[in-house]
Parts: C-alpha cells; sequence; structure tokens
C-alpha cells in the first residue's frame, strides 16, 4: 500500500511541473507560469505562412497600345480611297448623299458619277482641293427609269495621275417605276448635250465564242477599261466602256458584245457627254435629266439596235 501512495505522489508532481492542456475547449495553462493565458478562440491566430506575390489585376496585364502610325508619307504613291456610300444604300428625291473620301499626296480631285456602268460625266465644274474630303450632291427629279448601280468616283485631277480614282459602294435611287417598252425609245441623240461620230453604232458579228473576264476596271493605256456584264431583255452581254475627259466633255468609247450562234455580234459606238455644270441652274437640270434618261436607256437601244441587224 505505501509503494502505491508513492507513485501516485510522483504522478501529481509531475502533472504539476509540465502543465495541463485542455484542447478543444479553449483552456492552455503553463506549468511553472503562475499567470494563467486563456486563448478562447484560436483561430485568431495568424500562421505562419512563407511570403506570397498578390496576383496582377487583369488591366495592369494589358500592354501599351502601339502609336499609330500614317501609311501615308511624302514617299507614298498617291491614292484615293471612298469611305462612303459603303453600298446598299436607297435614297430618293431630294436626299442629300455625301461622299466622303481620304487621299495620299493628292491636291486636286474631281466628283464624278457612274450609272450601270456608263460615265455620266463630273458632278463638279471644275476641280476641288483633295482635303476638302467630301462633296453633297441632291438627288434630283429626274425620269431616270433605271434606279440601280450609281457609284460616285472621286478622280485624282493632278496632271500625269488621271488614272487614279477612287470608287463609292453601289447605292440606288427609289424612282425608277420599271423599264420602258423599247419600241418606244428613240435612239434619237439630244443633240445639245451629246454628240457622236458614229451614232447609230457600228454593229459587226465575230467567230470568236462570247466570254467575259476581267470584270471591273482594267487599266490599258489608253486609260481605265470599265467591263461589266449584264442581261438585257433575256441577253447576256458584256459591256467595255472607255472614257476621257476633256475641258467641258466626257468622251467614252462603247462595245457591247452578245452571243450570236457559235459566235458573237458586236455594237461598237463613242458619245460625247457635256458637263451640265458649264449651264446655269435651270439650263443645267435639264441638261442632266435628258443626259441621264438617255444613258439609262441605252442598254435597251442597244439590244433593239442590235436585234434589228
Amino acid at each position: 500500500m505505501k509503494q502505491n501512495k508513492g507513485v501516485i505522489g510522483v504522478g501529481l508532481v509531475l502533472a504539476i511541473v509540465l502543465g495541463v492542456v485542455v484542447v478543444g475547449g479553449g483552456a492552455y495553462y503553463l506549468g511553472k507560469d503562475s499567470n494563467k493565458v486563456e486563448i478562447k478562440n484560436p483561430v485568431n491566430v495568424i500562421p505562419n505562412v512563407e511570403k506570397q506575390e498578390l496576383p496582377v489585376k487583369e488591366e495592369e496585364k494589358k500592354e501599351t497600345p502601339p502609336k499609330v502610325v500614317s501609311d501615308c508619307d511624302s514617299n507614298s504613291k498617291p491614292s484615293i480611297k471612298v469611305l462612303s456610300p459603303k453600298g446598299g444604300e436607297v435614297y430618293k428625291v431630294g436626299d442629300k448623299i455625301t461622299v466622303k473620301w481620304s487621299s495620299c499626296n493628292v491636291q486636286k480631285v474631281y466628283v464624278s458619277m457612274v450609272q450601270g456602268g456608263h460615265d455620266m460625266g463630273n458632278l463638279t465644274e471644275t476641280s476641288i482641293l483633295a482635303s476638302q474630303g467630301s462633296y453633297q450632291w441632291i438627288v434630283p427629279s429626274t425620269q431616270w427609269e433605271s434606279n440601280t448601280g450609281f457609284i460616285f468616283g472621286i478622280w485624282d485631277a493632278d496632271p500625269g495621275h488621271t488614272d487614279i480614282v477612287g470608287k463609292s459602294g453601289s447605292f440606288s435611287v427609289a424612282f425608277a417605276t420599271g423599264m420602258p417598252d423599247p419600241k418606244n425609245i428613240s435612239t434619237t441623240l439630244p443633240a445639245n448635250y451629246i454628240s457622236s461620230n458614229n451614232w447609230p453604232p457600228v454593229i459587226t458579228t465575230s467567230s470568236q465564242s462570247y466570254s467575259c473576264n476581267n470584270v471591273g476596271v482594267v487599266p490599258n493605256t489608253e486609260g481605265n477599261n470599265i467591263i461589266s456584264e449584264k442581261v438585257i431583255n433575256g441577253k447576256k452581254y458584256c459591256i467595255t466602256s472607255n472614257s476621257d475627259r476633256a475641258m467641258s466633255h466626257t468622251y467614252t468609247d462603247y462595245k457591247y458584245t452578245t452571243v450570236k450562234g457559235n459566235g458573237t455580234k458586236i455594237a461598237s459606238f463613242n458619245l460625247g457627254l457635256v458637263s451640265c455644270g458649264v449651264y446655269d441652274k435651270s439650263e443645267a437640270e435639264k441638261c442632266q435629266a435628258t443626259v441621264s434618261i438617255f444613258l439609262n436607256n441605252l442598254d435597251l437601244m442597244i439590244d433593239s439596235l442590235m436585234q434589228a441587224k
């Protein structure tokens, strides 16, 4: 019995010396220290962890955008780019259409219009500064029958640069009521505004098979050929036109080619169109209306003449 008491005594002493730790409830005692420190919520203890770098915010990762450098300098080739109309627009009589462009190393320009592949001449009486960057055209109340395929052309008016041109997208004007009967179309030239040295057209045939390649603008030694392909009264035509500008006129050579048997039939002619801007306002409007009606009926005229031969 005495031995057991001795063991119990030693155990008590060791417990007092080493201290008692109670975990989970929240009491912590240090054995030899008479002061008691109690931590009821040990979750507030900051753990000893290694230093970590904070993540970089997304906006801080973005690189500084490169400085925009103009692609036009004193060594750049002259060029013109039409910004609007972009194409697909439909305008009505009285609408104000603003054609806009940008240019590089171009001093002066002409503003012209093409409709259905036909050059309608200059809209500006004289050349204007390229830096102007825009020109406004009001859709006139004409009797045009074809209402599609209108394109603005901005031509370089500087000497030696007549082959430099920028073109707008193709737009429409909502004033057409349908194509007229070819039988009711006069083939007589409006002499006051249009001239020609081979009208009616010279019509020939060829054994060469029909083809219409390189549709669009094709440069050549005499200027630019504008090549288009269209269906007129159910017949396919390849149309080539080449224009040259003078003081107050635009001269255009035309060639209409269609299928004839195993070969082709060709109508060739030229037209000289006066620039309507040389007249006063009332006469200019009459001129523009007359020329526009003639050009918009031109396809039907040629088709009618081709079938008669």
